[in-house]
């Protein structure tokens, strides 16, 4: 395995487990209805962004890349919606910078997959259009 599908593996699955630990420390849900309402913005699109990176790194399936991309973008427009509409102020600046991890390590995880398909496509240090063939 290449040195970027480890490190798309590796930052996808701390995705998942830094927005898990960040929901269960900074967000503590009370019942199990905050734990649902944090589930489609926050957790979910982490955790679709480690299965995507499992099955685009490993399985080499281009659905895992689709799937990392739209949850990774999602991930990547909460983070910026957050950082605008005052996560700092409210949780100060660890604790914004701890919401925000998960969202930072989801776009390494976007560029690494994005990589990783440019470099099969051609090789490291080949710049060419459809695979070498000429129009």
């Amino acid at each position: 395995m290449r040195a970027l599908r480890k490190i798309e593996l590796l930052s996808g699955m701390v995705t998942g487990g830094l927005a898990i630990a960040v929901l269960f420390t900074l967000l503590r849900p009370q019942s199990v209805l905050d734990f649902l309402a944090s589930l489609p913005f926050y957790l979910g699109p982490a955790l679709l962004v480690a299965v995507g990176s499992y099955l685009h790194a490993i399985r080499r399936k281009t659905s895992g890349l689709i799937l990392l991309l739209a949850s990774g973008s999602i991930l990547t427009v909460g983070a910026l919606l957050a950082t605008l509409g005052g996560v700092f102020y409210f949780y100060g600046i660890w604790g914004g910078l701890l919401g925000l991890t998960p969202s930072a390590m989801a776009i390494i995880t976007m560029i690494a997959s994005l990589l990783v398909k440019r470099f099969t496509i051609a090789g490291p240090f080949e710049y060419t259009v459809n695979e070498g063939k000429y129009l």
